[in-house]
């Protein structure tokens, strides 16, 4: 966006749609409105906007610390984020092509990769009407803690490094979790 973040002129349009007869105030702030929808504002942000240097600017600065802060607030910076987030997904698509490439090779398609196996449907069945008591639990918890994350309950049974392989591919996947 052009001119410090602002859309061009909008301060002068906004200076008629506040000080114009009914007819140029109305037309003004239509134009102001058009001017700022597609960044993701409406025509009562734009007194902030005016006040606010280079608030729209597509990219954020890294800071001396080289870290990149977000203004999730801020739709030029949610933009800018979703585009950054994309970046590392491709990349890692790309690192991981030939490990993507095997497991779409075992299992013939995406959406059998995502396919529950019959390991996972029968684990869901059981756990469906699994609801143990406090007192099940808490004798549980003494034997064995429970894994926080599933990459750590296939760690911890030593699963063969496919299920590991599929675990990591369903993670980053572009489609994501099925």
């Amino acid at each position: 966006m052009p001119q410090g973040g602002r859309p061009p002129h909008l301060a002068k349009i906004w200076a008629l749609a506040e000080r114009g007869d009914a007819g140029e105030q109305a037309a003004a702030r239509n134009r102001a409105e058009a001017l700022v929808k597609p960044h993701g504002y409406t025509v009562a942000d734009v007194p902030d906007l005016l006040l606010t240097k280079e608030y729209l600017d597509d990219e954020p600065q890294p800071s001396a610390g080289g870290f990149t802060f977000y203004d999730m607030s801020n739709p030029a910076h949610q933009r800018a984020y979703a585009k950054a987030e994309e970046k590392k997904r491709a990349a890692w698509r790309m690192a991981n092509r030939a490990k993507m490439d095997e497991v779409l090779a075992r299992y013939g398609s995406e959406e059998a990769v995502f396919a529950h196996t019959a390991e996972e449907k029968a684990y869901d069945a059981v756990i469906k009407h699994f609801s143990p008591s406090l007192r099940v639990r808490a004798a549980l918890a003494t034997v064995k803690t429970w894994p926080g994350i599933i990459p750590n309950a296939i760690g911890e049974v030593a699963a063969p490094s496919y299920l590991r392989l599929l675990a990591s591919v369903r993670a980053n996947s572009s489609a994501g979790p099925r």
